[in-house]
């Protein structure tokens, strides 16, 4: 099963016992997260001189959002 935050946001038990926090405090990291995930992307990902797309080595992870 793929864990996501979407999976876990109507079980505050749960995400308390994997994350430490409780679901107020994990929201306020989430948004930080998200602009820092964001911020990334536009800086590395997206680059015109980029000549792979993000992802396109065997190593390589699937960009989820």
């Amino acid at each position: 099963m793929k864990m996501s935050y979407s999976n876990l946001e109507g079980k505050p038990k749960t995400l308390q016992s994997l994350t430490g926090l409780n679901p107020e405090e994990f929201s306020i990291l989430l948004k930080s997260f998200e602009l820092a995930w964001k911020e990334f992307l536009a800086s590395s990902v997206d680059d015109p001189k980029r000549q792979r797309a993000y992802g396109a080595f065997r190593s390589g992870h699937p960009i989820v959002m």
